[in-house]
């Protein structure tokens, strides 16, 4: 009341409390000509919370009357200078006391009816004027809550699974209710799982995965179906004493735990912390009810929907998964294939056990969606094992295991294959092919099932598919393993030893299904000075293109001994396969070389353009004598001719080198003139160096064939007879780093081998004697990268003499340099000889 209303009511002062809403407090909110004073609880003995208890007025006219009716009336109660006083009720409405207006004033001033009237009717207009004030804070409270539940229904109606509701929840819990951490769990199994959390600590995310059995605000709502609010930790204490300790040590104030129910069914719990007091209004928990019907709704919509997802992803699964088994070609792809569809068989592991040729053993291997191969070998176990697997395959009769007990009481634990750790369920069904048993797989499954009849059926059907698919699988294997055979004994066992020219070639068989069988290489001698270089690859895999292969790698062996050119050789080729049609477009790439003139001659029947390695590291590509593969139509094939110098190489390849699905042919070609330009390796590991680069990143698929061709004139041993003085020493360390450099030792590598020679011939000037006229003789020779010295003086040795550490050291040197060393001292002279081996490089 303001003080003008005081003075009009004929008052020295006057104060309004209200009553605090669901509380046995109240407090002096608006107080004019005197100071305000704290609130005070309903309980207490005043003028004002009698009027408020009993609805009545109470009239206090002398301070005397106060003491004697108020004897608890404290001083901080009372007010200086007020004597008596009106307190009037304030009576809402609705009829109901919410306060009180207390008038005071000196003793000395005159009372009568007519005032009392006045206070009346001044505490009605309060109490009118209150009236307005709650509407408004009401009207004002529902436009809040229903903006909130407006927003609320906007965010859900973006989330498409779960999650998303869990996580719009969480959020809106915090922004909404003023919450400072929150967290959405879902049934499961035997308990609750947490799905998203916000606000919590590390330790207290982990617990909020409990049973069902731990008794909390979270797993009663969701057992109850039932919201449950604690405004207090008395509250929460006196509901779960087991929760007290932690209660205090997190410093929770409030709690919430709000359960989504639909159809009478609660398949998650919002649980919400505060950590300051709060009190829950019936807007609140309104809002709150609402806001989990809401989420429920939601939760059930995503729910639908993920099954259908799942379902739709089952089915592309198990179609990519039988796929797989159709393809498979090997065991290790059957058990591949066989994990991929774990998805779609609702399982999270699975295990496949072989018998053993002689029926005495099972081989076992096995994985998960994350751990698809969990043993980096088959397991052996003896066909008398008593697990799932070989009880399955040993009866022929599905076992299906629906709890842990079962497979307590039934199996060796020690030898189960069935990976059951986090396990609730398992299968094994035995795996039969033409009346034969093959094996067994098993399942097992995180989810407790039922195995009822439909699961059953496709269980039976998935081990049908798995049966067939390795009947398949090792048929392949050993068609594969006759094709890798006959293709080793078609393939040359050693190239042939050329004068000036280093060869060397490999062959790998492709890694999947049969990619094995088409791809060859040759080296035919024709002359001392001429030979041809041949790689050639029919069409298809397998035992047929091995024959295949023989015939053509024959025939070309033969016809090159009448006609050696190139395109002449292909065309007496393209006859042949014209009669046979296994050989049928053949791709072949022919190189006529003659050393002594220089020159190479080639032709290409739809094969890639070799390639020639320059001495500067530039790639030349043999491509300008292209032409369709063998036994096609009849065309002309071309020829062409180039010279070439010492220390080229050349490289025959077959497309597997450089076939990439997901590449183009020309950007892969590129990779390889890189390859071949950047690689320095000698060229007896220049065919595996360039397979392992081109296949960095990616699998072989196709098999290839590699060969390479080194042109370059043997380096003349060195040989030099030395003064015997160490100034010829200069001289003598040019000479011999430049004849290292020509036998392809690189550069910063000649040091060791020039310090080792000059120590050596060092020791023989200064300790050889009766020889200074008489020169010392070096000599050193190159064989594969070998490199031998022999240091000759024609003296005995003397004494060494003293000097004190700094000398006398150069054999421990030239040890500790060189690869072999030995001192060979005799009455005509001493000789020291060493070894260092170098990898054999490509001149740049």
């Amino acid at each position: 009341m303001s003080e003008e209303g005081t003075i009009a009511a004929g008052c020295a002062t006057a104060e309004i409390t209200l009553r605090a809403h669901g509380s046995d407090e109240v407090a002096v909110v608006v107080s004019a000509l005197t100071p305000s004073r704290s609130a005070v609880q309903l309980e207490d003995r005043t003028p004002v919370t009698d009027a408020i208890r009993t609805g009545m007025n109470v009239l206090v006219l002398s301070s005397s009357e106060l003491a004697a009716r108020y004897p608890g009336f404290t001083p901080e109660l009372a007010r200086p200078g007020i004597d008596a006083s009106a307190s009037i009720p304030l009576v809402d409405s609705e009829g109901r006391v919410i306060g009180a207006v207390d008038f005071g004033w000196s003793s000395a001033d005159i009372f009568d009816e007519g005032q009392l009237v006045v206070f009346e009717t001044a505490t009605e207009l309060c109490a009118r004027a209150l009236d307005r004030v709650r509407l408004y804070e009401l009207e004002y409270e529902a436009r809040r809550l229903a903006e909130n539940l407006q927003a609320f229904t906007m965010v859900l109606a973006g989330t498409e699974s779960r999650a998303d509701v869990a996580e719009a929840m969480v959020n809106e819990s915090l922004r909404v209710l003023g919450a400072d951490a929150a967290s959405v769990s879902m049934l499961a199994d035997d308990g609750i799982a947490l799905l998203v959390s916000r606000g919590f600590d590390e330790s207290v995310d982990q617990r909020r995965s409990r049973p069902l059995s731990v008794a909390s605000p979270a797993t009663d709502a969701l057992m109850t179906r039932t919201m449950i609010v604690l405004e207090s930790q008395d509250e929460l204490i006196a509901a779960y004493p087991s929760l007290s300790t932690q209660a205090r040590l997190d410093g929770d104030q409030s709690w919430v735990a709000l359960p989504l129910v639909l159809g009478g069914e609660a398949p998650a719990v919002l649980f919400a912390i505060f950590r300051t007091i709060r009190s829950f209004s019936s807007q609140d928990r309104s809002l709150m009810s609402t806001m989990g019907l809401q989420a429920a709704l939601a939760f059930e919509r995503a729910r639908l929907r993920e099954n259908d997802l799942s379902e739709a992803d089952k089915a592309r699964q198990l179609a990519a998964a039988i796929g797989g088994l159709t393809a498979a070609a090997t065991k290790v792809a059957v058990l591949a294939a066989f994990i991929d569809a774990l998805p779609a068989l609702d399982a999270q592991s699975g295990t496949l056990a072989l018998l053993s040729d002689d029926g005495s053993s099972v081989d076992v291997q096995g994985g998960s969606e994350a751990s698809p191969y969990l043993d980096s070998e088959w397991q052996t176990r003896s066909i008398g094992a008593r697990t799932p697997l070989i009880t399955a395959l040993r009866t022929g009769e599905s076992l299906f295991i629906h709890d842990r007990n079962e497979l307590t009481s039934g199996f060796d634990l020690s030898a189960v294959e069935m990976f059951a750790d986090g396990q609730r369920s398992w299968v094994a069904v035995p795996m039969y092919a033409g009346g034969r048993a093959l094996g067994a797989l098993g399942l097992s499954f995180i989810a407790t099932q039922r195995f009822d009849d439909a699961q059953r059926v496709r269980l039976a059907s998935f081990a049908a598919l798995c049966a067939n698919a390795l009947t398949r699988a090792a048929r392949f294997e050993l068609e594969h393993s006759i094709a890798i055979t006959l293709q080793s004994t078609l393939l040359p066992k050693q190239l042939k030893t050329i004068a000036d020219v280093e060869l060397s070639a490999q062959y790998n068989p492709g890694t999947r299904e049969l990619s094995v069988g088409g791809d060859w290489y040759d080296v035919i001698e024709l002359s001392q000075h001429r030979f041809l270089l041949v790689v050639g690859d029919v069409v298809g895999h397998g035992i047929e293109s091995a024959a295949a292969m023989g015939k053509l790698a024959t025939a070309t062996r033969a016809l090159a001994q009448v006609e050696a050119a190139p395109a002449a050789l292909l065309r007496q080729l393209d006859r042949v396969a014209a009669a046979d049609p296994s050989t049928q477009f053949a791709s072949m790439a022919i190189v006529l070389v003659d050393r002594e003139a220089g020159e190479l001659r080639y032709s290409l029947a739809g094969h890639p353009a070799p390639l020639l390695k320059h001495a500067d590291g530039t790639i030349e590509s043999l491509d300008k004598a292209r032409s369709i593969p063998l036994g096609g139509l009849v065309v002309e094939r071309p020829e062409k001719t180039l010279s070439f110098s010492d220390g080229v190489t050349l490289l025959l390849y077959t497309d597997g080198l450089t076939e990439r699905r997901s590449e183009h042919i020309d950007a892969r070609t590129a990779v390889l003139h890189a390859a071949l330009g950047e690689t320095v390796i000698g060229v007896s590991g220049l065919p595996s160096a360039l397979i392992a680069s081109m296949m960095t990143g990616g699998e072989q698929v196709d098999d290839i064939a590699v060969l390479c061709a080194k042109f370059t004139r043997a380096t003349p041993a060195f040989s030099r007879l030395v003064p015997a003085h160490t100034r010829h020493l200069s001289n003598l360390r040019h000479e011999l780093r430049t004849w290292l450099v020509a036998t392809g030792v690189a550069p910063s590598d000649c040091d060791d081998c020039l310090l080792a020679v000059c120590e050596a011939a060092t020791n023989a000037i200064e300790h050889g004697h009766d020889s200074h006229s008489r020169p010392i003789d070096i000599r050193a020779n190159d064989q594969d990268g070998r490199h031998t010295f022999s240091i000759t003086d024609h003296g005995a040795w003397k004494q060494p003499v003293d000097s004190g550490g700094a000398r006398g050291r150069g054999l421990n040197l030239i040890n500790l340099l060189m690869d072999e060393m030995t001192v060979s001292p005799s009455d005509k002279g001493t000789t020291v000889s060493f070894t260092k081996v170098f990898e054999t490089t490509s001149t740049p």
